[in-house]
Order: structure tokens, then C-alpha cells, then sequence
């Protein structure tokens, strides 16, 4: 993906679904699973927030939800199932060979109505914010070289990095979120752990209260290892038809959140039609 990147997805999100021209389809695919269970998620509910439209007709079938969509549109889709918070993708564009695969579907990591909970009990505790209506939370894995959801390991995250947001329409001086809190594991549970300044082998991270209405790039940043690039919006419209009064959180899943690789493999990484080493 070229360097207009940030660009180009702050046009396709002011779209609407009627002014989106015909073109050719690709195929794209969904592996939705429970956060720490290596097996599928079905009866998922997904809305495409870019077109605001219900997802009806997809296809379910080897633990993956299939669908079409235009090539070179930019797609973010939010997942509800009873019993799991409701979150949002990243965004993506579709590339010409489509979007499926281990390293190339689009992944949720569905997390428990009751880690959530736990989650924000504890950010907001040790801090004095909360989470505020209207702005997003940003939930991200960063993984290890060409770790999925598929993989039988326990841990996939990529451990001793730091993690921070940049959008090119934002122009103040002042960061466009809150506290950022990094996971580490308590009592046998991935939890995010005061104090932690970077990520530890769960990976995980937590930013609060993002800005609405800006499309923000996550950059990870460790000594020695370059990472790939993911974006995601923060469109509260979406939000107010899909999942109304709901907490808007954005869920970057492995290997949707950020992929780890040496500097000396970062020319062979394409992440979604997206070279590491090219200019963002």
C-alpha cells in the first residue's frame, strides 16, 4: 500500500454505501475465535462499518466466515456474539488476491463479556480517567513474526515493545488518547498490569479514549525489529446504528495487530498488500 494510504481510508470512510462504484470482487475471509481457545466462534453477528450495512450472507465453513468485496475498497467490520464485548476491526484494503489464510483473513479474538469488565476495572482504577462515552478503546495484540490465531503456542506476543497512534489529521500538540496499559498475566489470566511501560510476552495492550473521527495508524517500536503497519477508525456513526450505547472498542487480533520480523527478513513481510520496509 502506497504512502496515501491514511489518505485514501479517510475517503473511503466518507462514502456511503450507495456511491461505492461497481468493481471486480475478492475473496475475503473471517477466523473468529474465543481469546485463548484454538477453535471457531460461529453465529457471529457482523456489520460493515464503512457501508453501514448488516452482513447477512456470509458463509460459514472450515472455522471461517467467507465473503466478497470489492477490490481496492477499504473494509472494517464490527463482530457481536452474545456473551463476548462487541469490538471493531482495524481497516483494511482489499488487495487483488484477496484477503484469507492464516496470516491474511481478517482475525477476532473474541474477548469475554467478563474479562472486559475486568480489563476496564482495572485501567480505571489506576488511573484518573474513564473510559468516556463517544471516544474509542483500543485493545491490540503485538505478535511475534507470523503468529495467527491458529497457532497452538500460549503466548504470541512480541515481548519488550512500546506502542503508540499517529493520524495525519491530528494537529494538536496534546496525544489524541488517554493512558496506554500494557498485559502481563495474573493469576494464570492475561491482565493489564500498572506500571508495565512496554509489552511482555502476552503481547497486549490497552489505549483509552481515543479521539473520534480520525483514522490513526498503531506503530510498534522495539530496538532491532521493524513491525508491520495496521490502521483502524474510530467512527462513532457506525456505532450509533449497530451497537448503540455499547462501549466502541477497537480489537486488532493477531496478526491483524502488529507482526514482529527481523530487519533482516523485513523485506519478505507483506502484511495486506503492505511491504514493512515501504514508505507508510
Amino acid at each position: 500500500m502506497h504512502h496515501h494510504l491514511m489518505s485514501r481510508l479517510v475517503v473511503a470512510l466518507a462514502f456511503s454505501a450507495s456511491s461505492v462504484l461497481a468493481t471486480d470482487l475478492a475473496n475475503v475471509s473471517i477466523i473468529a475465535q474465543p481469546l485463548g481457545k484454538n477453535e471457531a466462534l460461529e453465529n457471529i453477528e457482523v456489520f460493515d462499518v464503512i457501508q453501514k450495512t448488516a452482513m447477512e450472507d456470509l458463509v460459514f465453513s472450515d472455522g471461517r466466515y467467507h465473503f466478497q468485496y470489492p477490490i481496492d475498497q477499504a473494509v472494517s467490520l464490527l463482530f457481536k456474539r452474545e456473551g463476548y464485548v462487541t469490538s471493531q476491526s482495524g481497516v483494511f484494503v482489499v488487495p487483488k488476491d484477496g484477503m484469507s489464510g492464516d496470516l491474511g483473513n481478517i482475525a477476532w479474538q473474541a474477548m469475554p463479556d467478563w474479562l472486559w469488565d475486568s480489563t476496564r476495572y482495572v485501567v480505571e482504577r489506576h488511573t484518573s480517567e474513564r473510559m468516556k462515552p463517544g471516544y474509542c478503546q483500543l485493545i491490540a495484540t503485538v505478535s511475534t513474526h507470523n503468529k495467527s490465531l491458529h497457532e497452538d503456542s500460549e503466548h504470541q506476543g512480541a515481548a519488550g515493545t512500546k506502542v503508540a497512534l499517529v493520524s495525519d489529521d491530528w494537529t494538536e500538540r496534546r496525544k489524541p488518547h488517554g493512558a496506554v496499559f500494557y498485559f502481563g498475566t495474573l493469576a494464570g489470566k492475561p491482565q493489564p498490569i500498572p506500571g508495565l511501560d512496554e509489552t511482555s510476552v502476552e503481547g497486549g495492550v490497552v489505549i483509552m479514549n481515543i479521539e473520534p473521527g480520525h483514522v490513526y495508524k498503531v506503530m510498534a517500536n522495539k530496538p532491532g525489529i521493524q513491525f508491520s503497519s495496521q490502521y483502524f477508525a474510530c467512527n462513532p456513526s457506525a456505532w450509533t446504528e449497530a451497537a448503540p450505547g455499547e462501549t466502541m472498542i477497537i480489537n486488532l487480533s493477531p496478526y491483524n495487530g502488529a507482526d514482529e520480523v527481523s530487519e533482516h527478513h523485513a523485506s519478505q513481510l507483506v502484511s495486506l498488500n503492505e511491504s514493512v520496509t515501504g514508505d507508510d
